[in-house]
């Protein structure tokens, strides 16, 4: 049952991501999480993909207390706004394996519209998200006593974590019962097809059937060495369009310096809704990453150490190497410290930009408090200061940086307490843009600087006082 005052949004969400526009959205699919409170199956999070994110169901998986399961709407044989309707009707959603009760308090439950979702900001994607929340459950459940249980069953999942990461029902975390509609982009690059050959850059742009080309454009800037040399846009009428089995090509050809690379943005109704960088496979601009990519191309080994699943000890300290080779390519000089069983009371890494200026890292794959490491980082960056005073380095600047692997959704909660220690957090979000960036070479010095100002304007915005880095 929804609010009364969510019922516009509701609909509102539905006419604007497609839904209504006559399409099946056969692709679509909902993957869920449940817990077993009080002898009923509880959904605790789930998501609904307007267009999928795997064609295909992952069996369920039960345990005495745990259930998560991944469905196409197809096999459900229903729609995505019928089984949202009847689920919100009845509070309960219906799945082949049982049915999931879903809260809400005396009021109903209340809806949300995020324009852009963090799932799709870290791929370059426009994602509208409607978030459908229910009753607050908080402290009904344990993460350690779930995560031990799942250890126990036949088949063993290390984590709860490890669980939700594989089925994408994202971490329950604040005790809010939640169900994500996440709608997806209109239109978006052509990666395959893009591509720049010595001074001309071919650009594709992928339109959904049904959607007017008329109403689509492109957007672009040219750099090279890192210099934005070109800013423009062509019109849907100066895109030649095509229409394939699925969707509609239209291709542009623009033309620039040898070496440049292009960032793109596809549009619709002048919204942009993807963006991508087009290159030059015979050139690269960041000779560290080219440097890289000689021993793994595409980054390829890089993602997978970063995209987990994790456990603790060895695998996770995989995840610093991933982090020390990324932040290398961004023009700084990392080095590792506690991964050494010498050197293991250090912090995890010491990163120096090129003028001298130094941050202490610690990195996790769980949350901000998990293993002590927000005191852990405090008390390091606190020695490394007191060493480079001693030795006559009081001029050096000295910042504190917490790097996880989780959204900035995830740890939300410990962002406060973390502003508060002068320790500023980096998440899934900030180390996608730096995949990203990295084609480009960069300015690691200016880099530092944002880091010290996002810092700063963040205990602004907590309204805590402001004391220089340490």
């Amino acid at each position: 049952m929804l609010q009364n005052q969510n019922l516009e949004s509701y609909e509102k969400f539905f006419e604007t991501a497609g839904v209504l526009d006559g399409r099946q959205m056969e692709g679509a699919e909902i993957t869920y999480l449940a817990f077993k409170i009080d002898g009923r199956w509880q959904l605790v999070r789930a998501k609904l993909f307007l267009e999928g994110i795997s064609g295909k169901a992952l069996a369920p998986y039960e345990t005495a207390s745990v259930r998560v399961g991944r469905h196409t709407l197809v096999d459900l044989g229903t729609s995505v706004k019928q089984f949202l309707d009847d689920s919100l009707t009845a509070s309960a959603l219906h799945f082949p394996e049982g049915i999931c009760t879903f809260k809400c308090d005396t009021y109903g439950h209340s809806t949300h519209v995020t324009d852009l979702h963090h799932d799709g900001l870290r791929e370059g994607t426009r994602l509208r998200m409607l978030t459908i929340t229910g009753e607050n459950t908080s402290g009904q459940f344990s993460e350690p006593v779930i995560s031990w249980e799942l250890k126990s069953h036949a088949q063993p999942y290390d984590s709860l974590q490890e669980l939700t990461h594989i089925y994408g029902t994202g971490f329950p975390g604040g005790g809010q019962l939640m169900i994500e509609i996440i709608g997806y982009q209109t239109t978006a690059i052509e990666t395959a097809l893009s591509t720049i050959n010595g001074s001309v850059a071919t650009i594709c742009q992928a339109l959904l059937k049904g959607f007017s080309p008329e109403k689509a454009s492109l957007g672009y800037i040219v750099y090279k060495s890192n210099i934005a040399l070109q800013r423009g846009s062509f019109t849907g009428s100066e895109i030649e369009w095509s229409t394939g089995a699925s969707f509609q090509s239209g291709c542009v050809k623009l033309t620039v310096e040898p070496g440049s690379v292009v960032k793109c943005f596809a549009r619709y109704g002048g919204i942009t809704h993807h963006e991508r960088w087009v290159v030059d496979p015979t050139f690269a601009q960041n000779s560290r990453r080219n440097t890289y990519e000689t021993f793994d191309e595409g980054l390829v080994a890089l993602k997978s150490l970063l995209d987990g699943p994790y456990v603790k000890g060895r695998d996770a300290r995989q995840v610093e190497t991933a982090l020390t080779w990324l932040i290398w390519m961004c023009g700084f000089s990392p080095i590792q410290i506690g991964g050494n069983s010498k050197t293991q009371t250090g912090p995890d890494l010491i990163v120096a930009a090129p003028n001298g200026n130094l941050a202490v890292i610690e990195c996790t794959t769980g949350l901000l408090s998990a293993d002590k490491k927000l005191p852990q980082l405090v008390a390091r960056t606190v020695q490394v200061r007191r060493k480079l005073d001693a030795v006559g380095n009081a001029s050096v600047q000295l910042i504190s940086v917490l790097i996880t692997t989780r959204t900035r959704e995830e740890v939300r909660a410990e962002l406060d307490q973390a502003t508060r220690a002068d320790i500023l957090v980096a998440t899934r979000e900030d180390i996608e843009t730096a995949l990203s960036r990295s084609i480009v070479s960069m300015d690691a010095n200016a880099l530092y600087d944002f880091a010290v100002a996002t810092l700063k304007e963040r205990q602004l915005n907590h309204k805590q006082p402001f004391g220089a880095p340490i």
